[in-house]
């Protein structure tokens, strides 16, 4: 029996207004925000994404990408030029926020439009399951652990580790506003089903007393 790891979804009810994160970074104001929040380390595909969006970034004038999290300083260094090398600088489409937590973790997750991890191996991806809790549609890879239950719900657009793909269905999301919408609700559904450590605990308990008995 198979326990996925859960999330306290109490934490996601009560979402921090959309405009705090705009307001925090108005370069944000009237565009639609990609959101990557995870470690900053090579299995996560930042070589991925920076392609992929040097490539639909040169094409829309509407988006911006938020990179949030920490990782190595060599390795930040080596993914800003990643970016650069693609005509993407920060301070114009892109925005590196460093580590957030808590309450900066949450206005970020409420107010993105898309959430996006390329990953070249992803064991479960809990960044993910906090996206889908916050009612964000999904862009992700199909070598992250969770990808299955996410086509199976419709939370999400699942791609190979390919820059490509990755910036093609970015782009379909950003421009089809009832698409967005409806995978977003997908997501927060599956993440209240499946996801909730309450639900996860019930199960355990039922598969425990099965052995005992």
């Amino acid at each position: 029996f198979i326990v996925p790891n859960g999330l306290d979804l109490s934490e996601f009810e009560n979402l921090p207004p959309r405009e705090i994160l705009r307001n925090k970074y108005p370069i944000l104001k009237n565009k639609k925000v990609i959101l990557f929040l995870g470690r900053l380390d090579w299995k996560k595909g930042l070589d991925i994404l920076a392609k992929a969006y040097g490539r639909i970034s040169r094409q829309r004038d509407n988006m911006h990408l938020l990179v949030v999290g920490d990782g190595p300083e060599n390795f930040k260094e080596k993914v800003k030029k990643w970016f650069k090398n693609e005509g993407v600088f920060e301070g114009e489409k892109i925005t590196f926020t460093g580590m957030l937590t808590g309450k900066e973790k949450l206005e970020a997750l409420s107010g993105s439009d898309i959430f996006v991890l390329p990953s070249y191996s992803e064991n479960f991806g809990m960044a993910i399951v906090e996206a889908m809790a916050c009612g964000l549609p999904v862009v992700t890879t199909d070598t992250v652990g969770v990808y299955h239950e996410i086509i199976e719900a419709k939370a999400g657009l699942i791609v190979s580790c390919d820059s490509a793909q990755v910036g093609e269905v970015l782009l379909k999301i950003i421009d089809n506003e009832e698409l967005a919408k409806e995978l977003g609700e997908n997501g927060k559904k599956l993440a209240e089903d499946m996801f909730d450590f309450g639900k996860i605990a019930d199960k355990m308990i039922e598969e425990f007393k099965k052995i005992i008995v």
